[in-house]
């Protein structure tokens, strides 16, 4: 089996590009052309792989640069939130919360 043959490394390829793309739509069929998978088989691989779902691993990727956003500007919590790829300020607000346990404001006081 050649290098990219093999599904980790289809599945690293695909994770450089998603920390780079983070701020676009990406949906699970394009990640799955991207590795060249099924749908199953792409779950099970990431989710192997990474312990979590690639929506997760997408929204792990998208809060970790908001948080770095939320202390390094004065920008609004909206304009971060679609900025990092979230299309809805709430669900990044709630997703935000359930990673860091803060809401994107309180984070911002806390930890500036």
């Amino acid at each position: 089996m050649s290098l990219e043959d093999n599904p980790s490394h289809r599945l690293g390829t695909l994770v450089s590009y998603l920390e780079q793309h983070y701020r676009e739509d990406i949906r699970i069929a394009d990640m799955c052309r991207m590795t060249n998978m099924s749908r199953a088989a792409f779950y099970r691989e990431f989710s192997r792989i990474f312990r979590q779902s690639p929506q997760e691993y997408v929204d792990v990727v998208r809060i970790q640069h908001a948080s770095m956003l939320l202390l390094k500007t004065d920008r609004p919590v909206s304009e971060i939130a679609l900025d990092c790829g979230f299309s809805d300020s709430n669900y990044f607000s709630r997703r935000f919360h359930q990673k860091t346990g803060f809401s994107p404001m309180d984070y911002r006081r806390r930890f500036r």
